[in-house]
């Protein structure tokens, strides 16, 4: 389950980055901040608990 979750954060933080780079969002856009605050927190407290 841990490592869906893992994939999961992962992956909106590429989505965001992704879409910056084809210019579908802005990086200074709510969306693109959301997708990588969301997902940096999923893998930071998945990091501290699996310490």
């Amino acid at each position: 389950m841990d490592q869906i979750v893992q994939i999961l954060g992962a992956l909106m933080i590429l989505a965001a980055y992704m879409a910056a780079q084809f210019q579908v969002l802005d990086q200074r856009s709510y969306l693109y901040l959301s997708l990588n605050l969301v997902g940096s927190a999923i893998l930071a407290v998945l990091a501290y608990v699996d310490r």
